[in-house]
This record gives structure tokens, sequence and C-alpha cells, in this order.
């Protein structure tokens, strides 16, 4: 025998137990369909598929094992089969269906070739929000990605495993897997999306591998156990809201390789709370100028070791008069001093090569910006978008050869 017809044994109730011939070459679709009672099946070495709906309803299966010959598993092929508590998906499988394990409602662990398809694909149907309350554990053996919204929503998992032929986890990979406590990230990972971590509460500990260059943004946000975090060398950006309420994030080690900091990165955080960590109203972490408050007033110096400025650190600080540039700083980041309408005068060093949008934004009063290089390397500054932006029309620009109306 190297074929049964589809549907075969659909609707045997009374089957409980059945041995497949060793030629059998695949599973075809509804042939154990609704097979309520049956209890055991050894599936043969050779089989390649196993068709859709091909054990559904197969309530009574407790265990299955699919061999490494099987390289596609189609829709619904398990769906209904209540009694699973552990699944193992071969790497040989290159295709699972949609809703292939649907409503296996005491499913404990799973394992798959890959995080292609996300688990709402595989265990949920289009009007089904909940997963299997019981899964706690899921590791992922094969693949490069972990692919946008993979394990998203996955309430009740307390453990994934990644493997180290990840590259890349993409956006909101693991969004609110809220009773996650510690993962993995392989060292072999090179881009990790926004929100990729976001609401997951329980999270305590994570090593972000040495290959990524920018931490996108929101990618931990709400994370409320993590306490610590180091980021590495590699990283030259930190994006928007990536650790914001944080609210027990209170040791943070930044590179001074990093020179982008987008706004709000560690609002909430314990650090960012704790008073004794502003300065004169103004807050830094490492050599990175976070925040300063709206109350600063007057002029105001960049401790001189200062690498990076946070975009919109300045905001709205409406009282500042004065500031100055220290020359370890490159970039001048997305509206820095935005409203800063007391803002008159600005020393800026010739080593700043990037502004970026809305820099000095509504900065009515500023009259002068004193420029540590030439009229050309002003000029070979990057300027962003609408960088100046209602700035006083009496704006004026002094370089070390020429001086000019901004």
């Amino acid at each position: 025998v190297t074929m049964i017809d589809d549907g075969a044994f659909s609707g045997c109730t009374s089957l409980t137990s059945i041995t497949l011939p060793s030629g059998l070459t695949e599973i075809r679709p509804y042939t154990f369909n609704k097979c309520s009672n049956l209890a055991s099946i050894d599936i043969p070495d050779g089989i390649t598929y196993i068709g859709h709906n091909a054990f559904f309803g197969c309530t009574s299966l407790s265990n299955i094992t699919i061999p490494n010959s099987v390289t596609e598993i189609g829709s619904s092929a398990f769906e209904g089969c209540s009694s699973f508590k552990n699944i193992v998906v071969p790497n040989s499988v290159t295709t699972i269906g949609a809703d292939a394990f649907f409503e296996c409602a005491n499913l404990e662990s799973l394992s798959l070739p890959s995080a292609e398809k996300s688990m709402a694909y595989l265990l949920l149907s289009d009007d089904e929000d909940t997963f299997p309350v019981s899964l706690k554990s899921i590791t992922i053996t094969g693949g490069t990605e972990v692919y946008k919204y993979a394990f998203s929503g996955l309430h009740n998992v307390t453990s994934i495993t990644l493997p180290n032929s990840i590259t890349k986890i993409g956006a909101s990979a693991f969004e609110n897997c809220s009773s996650l406590t510690k993962i993995d990230i392989p060292g072999s990972v090179s881009e990790i999306g926004s929100d990729a971590f976001s609401g997951c509460c329980a999270l305590k500990s994570v090593i972000l591998p040495k290959g990524i260059t920018k931490i996108e943004s929101r990618v931990f946000y709400q994370c409320t156990n993590l306490t610590s975090i180091v980021i590495p060398n590699s990283v030259t950006e930190i994006g928007w809201s990536a650790f914001e309420y944080c609210s027990n994030l209170n040791n943070i080690t930044i590179p001074d390789s990093t020179i982008n900091i987008q706004s709000n990165a560690f609002l909430g955080c314990a650090f960012y709370d704790d008073e004794e960590n502003w300065e004169n109203d103004v807050l830094y972490i490492g050599k990175h100028l976070i925040k300063a408050r709206p109350t600063i007033s007057g002029e105001y110096i960049v401790k001189a070791d200062t690498v990076s400025i946070a975009a919109y650190a300045f905001e709205d600080c409406e009282a500042l008069s004065s500031i100055i540039i220290p020359e370890s700083i490159t970039v001048l980041d997305n509206g820095i001093f935005s409203g800063c309408i007391d803002l008159a005068k600005i020393t800026i060093p010739k080593t700043v090569t990037v502004f970026g949008d809305s820099l000095f934004y509504n900065c009515k009063s500023l009259r002068r910006i004193d420029f540590g290089g030439t009229e050309d390397e002003w000029n070979n500054i990057s300027k962003g978008y609408r960088w100046d932006t209602n700035v006083s029309s009496y704006c004026y620009t002094y370089c070390s050869d020429d001086w000019f109306r901004t």
C-alpha cells in the first residue's frame, strides 16, 4: 500500500489504534478526521506529506512522532487534538499550514524548525484570540530569522529557546510575552526590530549580542522587571522610547560608540526617576546627556567628555539663554533645542558634522552661533529638515574665517 484515499478513516469513532504500512508516502487530507478515540498511531519513515485536517478532532491522541521525512504539514492537520501535551516538528518540515495546531488546548511544549510563522498562525483561528494557557515552553531549532509578531501575545509562555543560526529578530516578535522571565539572544543576531520585547514585564535580564548596531524604538518598552542593561560597543544608536517605563532599570551602561540617542529612550526608568542622578537639572548616563529639565536657566556648559546629547534633550527649556557644546560631540540630534525661546547664543565645535531635524525649532531669540570651524566646514554640515525653522532673522554665524547671517 502506497496511498490511502482522502478521508478513508474519517469519522471512525471506534478506531483506537492503527499501524501504517512502511511504503506509504502521504497521509492524505481528512484521513483520520474525527477519529475521536484514536489513541495510538505510528507514522512510518518515508511519509513526506501530512494533509490538511488529517488528524482533525482526534481528541484521544496524546502523542505523535513526526518522522524526519515529512516536509509539509497541511492546515488544521492536528486541529482539536486536545490531548496533545508535547509536539516536536522536525527540521525537515519546510511548510506548515494555518491552524495546524489550533485547539490543542492542553499543549505544554512546542518545538518548531523555524520561527517563520507566527504562533497565532499555527495555534489560533481567525475568530480565536486565546492561546493554550498550558503552553509554557517553545523551542526553535533552525532558521535565520524570528519573524515579526512570531511569539506576540503568548502571555503564559515562560521559556523560549532560539538556535545560534538566528541573525534577525523581527518587530514585535516577543511583544507582550508577559510571563517570559529570561531569553538568551544568540550572539549571531545582528538586528532586533522595534517593539521586539515590548511589554515583557517579567523579563529580568537580557544580554544583547555584540553584533547589533542599533537598538530600535520601544524594543524593551515597559519591561518593568528589567534591572540592568549593558549596551555593547557595536551600538551607535538607541531608538525612541527604547527602554521607556522600565521602572526597575537602574543599572545602565552605554558605550562611547553610541552617538545617537532618540527621545524618551530612558524615560520612566528607575535611573531616570532617581533625583540623585540629576545634576543641576541635567541627567547624564555615563558620557551621554539624556535630558535637561525645563527649569534650567541661564548659561549651560555641557560636560567636556560628553559624546552624545539625546534628541529633544533641552526641548522647551525656555529660560536657557546660552549653551557651550564640547569638541567630543559630533552629532546634534533632532530637536535638541526645540522651543528654547530665550536661547540667544550657542557655541558649536568644528567636530560637529550633523544637525538633526528641527534642531533649533522656534528658537526665536537665537542671535549668535559661534562655530569653531571654517565657513566651508559649516557648509559641509549635514543639516536636517527644518533645522532652523522660526529662528530669529537676525541670527548670525561666526566661523573661524568669516561671519554671515544664518
